[in-house]
Order: C-alpha cells, then sequence, then structure tokens
C-alpha cells in the first residue's frame, strides 16, 4: 500500500502519456492487418509486408496487444476497481512492466513498420485520387532529356466544367519557354498546371491531361514571393533568395524544371530586364529547362535572337465594350492584346 501511494503521481503521469496512445494503435492495427492480409504481386510490395515480421509475429499483433495492454491499465479509471486491482495485484505495476517489455521488443523494428505505414497512406492518396479521375492520363516516362509532351493538359484543382486545357511541349537542356499575356490571362496558372501534373506524374500518380509523356527531373518554384518583416527581408530579395537556390541547385548537376512567374517583379523594369536576360543566358548553360512569366514584352525579343533554346509564348484578352474576354488558350508568339488600362478604368481610376 506504501509503495502504492508513493508512486501515485508516476503511474498517474505514465497512464496520461500511454492513454493518449490507445485510439492510434488501433488504427493502426487496422490497417497493418489489412496489408498483412492481401497477396501483392509487385516486388516492392511484397517486401514492405516482409517488414511488417517481428520475430514470429507479425506488427499487427504487437500493434493489438499495445492497445490492449492500455486498455487494462484504463481500469484504473474505476476508483473501486484501482482501489482493489492496486491493492491486491498490483496492477499498475504489472501492465506497466508489460507495456515495458513490450516496448523494447519491438524498437528494433518500429522504424520499419511506420515506414511501411507512410508508404501505404501515400499509395493509398495516390490510387483515391487516380480512382476519383478515371479519365486522367496515366503519365509514360520519356528517356529525351527534357521532353514534356502533353495533350489536353489542364488544372487538376480547377472543376472539370470550368478547366480550359492546352496543348504543350517542350525538349532539351538549357531551353527556356517564356510566357508573356495581359492582366488575368493565365499565365500563372499555365505554369502551376504544368508543374503541378508534372509533380502527380512523378509521384506515380494520373496527370490532368488526356496524354502526358515526361523527362524526370526536379521541380523547382519562384512564384508569390513575399517580404519577411522579421527577418528584414523585402519580396525583392527572397525572390534573388530563390533564384540562387535554382542556381545552386543546377550546379550539382540536378536536372531542374524550373518556373518561374513575374520573374524579378520586386524591381524597376530596366533592372527587370537586364536581370531576365541575364538568368536566361546562365540558366541555358546549365541542366535545367522551364517556364517564365513575365509582363516584359522586349524580353520576347531574346527568343527572335536565340530561337534554338528561346521560345515565346502568349495568353491573350479581346475587349468588346465594356468586357474583357479570355480564352485562356496558350498561343505561339509574343502577347499582342493589353487590358491593363481598361482594367483600371473599370475600377474607377479616369485615364
Amino acid at each position: 500500500h506504501g509503495l502504492n501511494l508513493k508512486y501515485a503521481l508516476f503511474r498517474e503521469q505514465y497512464y496520461e502519456q500511454s492513454s493518449g496512445m490507445h485510439d492510434i494503435l488501433k488504427s493502426y492495427t487496422a490497417l497493418l492487418q489489412h496489408i498483412e492480409a492481401r497477396t501483392f504481386t509487385t516486388e516492392p510490395l511484397q517486401k514492405a509486408q516482409q517488414n511488417l515480421n517481428i520475430g514470429s509475429q507479425t506488427a499487427s499483433v504487437y500493434f493489438n496487444q499495445l492497445a490492449s495492454i492500455i486498455e487494462y491499465i484504463s481500469a484504473r479509471l474505476n476508483v473501486y476497481m484501482n482501489l482493489l486491482l492496486n491493492s491486491i495485484f498490483m496492477w499498475d505495476y504489472y501492465w506497466m512492466y508489460r507495456l515495458e517489455k513490450l516496448k523494447k521488443t519491438m524498437s528494433a523494428n518500429l522504424t520499419p513498420v511506420l515506414q511501411v505505414i507512410a508508404d501505404f497512406e501515400a499509395l493509398a492518396s495516390l490510387a483515391a485520387f487516380k480512382y476519383a479521375n478515371p479519365s486522367y492520363a496515366v503519365p509514360e516516362i520519356s528517356t529525351q532529356p527534357f521532353e514534356v509532351q502533353a495533350t489536353e493538359l489542364g488544372h487538376p484543382l480547377i472543376f472539370a466544367k470550368n478547366r480550359i486545357t492546352n496543348n504543350f511541349s517542350m525538349a532539351g537542356a538549357g531551353r527556356t519557354l517564356v510566357i508573356t499575356g495581359s492582366n488575368m490571362s493565365g499565365k500563372s496558372t499555365f505554369l502551376r498546371t504544368v508543374g503541378i501534373n508534372l509533380v502527380l506524374a512523378f509521384a506515380g500518380s494520373v496527370a490532368s491531361a488526356r496524354a502526358l509523356q515526361a523527362f524526370p527531373a526536379q521541380i523547382y518554384t519562384a512564384m508569390r514571393t513575399e517580404d519577411n518583416l522579421a527577418e528584414s527581408t523585402s519580396s525583392f530579395y527572397a525572390e534573388l533568395k530563390r533564384l540562387k537556390m535554382l542556381l545552386d541547385i543546377t550546379a550539382t548537376g540536378t536536372p531542374v524544371y524550373y518556373f518561374l512567374d513575374e520573374i524579378l517583379k520586386g524591381t524597376n523594369s530596366r533592372d527587370r530586364h537586364l536581370g531576365a536576360q541575364a538568368l536566361i543566358r546562365q540558366l541555358h548553360q546549365l541542366p535545367a529547362s522551364g517556364l517564365i512569366s513575365t509582363h516584359d514584352l522586349e524580353l520576347g525579343n531574346m527568343g527572335d535572337e536565340n530561337p534554338e533554346y528561346i521560345q515565346n509564348y502568349s495568353f491573350n484578352s479581346v475587349i468588346e465594350g465594356d468586357q474583357i474576354l479570355f480564352d485562356y488558350k496558350l498561343h505561339p508568339g509574343i502577347c499582342n492584346s493589353f487590358n491593363a488600362s481598361k482594367l483600371m478604368q473599370q475600377m474607377g481610376i479616369a485615364l
């Protein structure tokens, strides 16, 4: 009885720390039982299933035992049972000993088991995405450096009834596609469309397209950079740091697809133009290809001077009366439509 009183606080804290794991352990037990009961035909899944063997038992058995022990310890929540069981049977100490012994048995295998759970949860998410989008294409891996061939490519987060798709292609290292366009015409959304579908493809998922073929490479973006008052960093300096990271990654020889939105927008037009030109020339020498969106129409002149590695594409708009109409379709060449003045007039700015 004296021992129970002396270590009452310790036992209470031990229970509080353990009881919160009960529901998680039961959930993991059910998931592990489902994985263990399946017959897989691919080697990676078979190997993952083998990692669930801990000695002569499977991981689900041990996880279920852990949950059961916590249930037994929970009997202490009944005041009368707590008094009876701990006075006669040293209930808490017995189950605490069992729990610690089981934890020691599992400790060496716990990390691989949790990794299997994480892998299957990720794979289940990809499978669910495919199930929810049966019309999406299964991407093909290209062996031609930096090749991307897409048919009817769309943004998966835009509802199908509102989604405008585009055909898109690029190939070869050191190539830059300069995307110009009027305001709200879809430049940034298109960069996101290409980028997110490449991420889905390289993750092993389906892509929002009728067909997609792509060469595997790392994805790098510089979009929506913001200032940071805590670090005394302006939005322009934050973008420069992102661009330096891109150059550092490509300098290691890692193949990269880059997506740079409204490049160097935080500085004056002259410095923005000179900086963008210099960056494109530098990226041309590196194992990288990508898309750059900009309002700087003069940047498109680089495509005329260097057609072997720079291509111009654009999104345009049409003004009809007081309306600005967008088709959100990708067109070859530099943007030939402007709508900023009309947008300002609509906002009440007298021009």
